[in-house]
């Protein structure tokens, strides 16, 4: 009996990987033999979850850029590996303790890296601004927001 209800689970959620908010969805065609993802963008070149990594990762030609999704105290959607924002910021505390507009205050910056450039916390809507026809999103839920980011993905389809 379980096996045939894991069977009609299947049945019914494989072909909705397929469909995308009601909508038949073309998978991506990809651009290498292997799939190449950037992963918090391109890294090596730019601190890792900014706008300037995610726009290399693109400049290179790579299929996916991933990024690591979270929720501010205010419901935002912003970019942060961590919980913590101490690693990659000038701040103190964590994503889910500070609000958006504290958030953009602090300034992103790889600490082994001091030639870089300094950025700050890019939202979700930035990335999808940015990413949108260039290069395919890997999203990488840390402690974001389900329905919030649904409904980004639906407004930037």
């Amino acid at each position: 009996m379980q096996k045939h209800l894991v069977y009609l689970f299947l049945f019914f959620l494989i072909p909705g990987t397929y469909f995308s908010f009601g909508q038949a969805v073309k998978l991506p065609e990809l651009k290498h033999k292997l799939i190449v993802v950037a992963h918090r963008g391109d890294h090596t070149e730019a601190p890792e979850n900014t706008l300037t990594a995610f726009r290399k990762a693109i400049n290179h030609g790579v299929d996916y850029v991933e990024i690591d999704l979270r929720t501010s105290k205010d419901g935002e959607l912003v970019i942060m590996h961590d919980a913590s924002i101490h690693r990659m910021t000038n701040g103190e505390g964590t994503v889910k303790e500070k609000t958006l507009a504290e958030l953009k205050q602090l300034v992103v910056a790889d600490k082994a890296h001091p030639e870089w450039a300094k950025e700050s916390i890019p939202t979700f809507a930035e990335v999808l601004q940015l990413c949108k026809g260039k290069i395919y999103i890997y999203l990488d839920f840390k402690d974001a927001s389900v329905p919030a980011t649904i409904v980004l993905l639906k407004k930037y389809r």
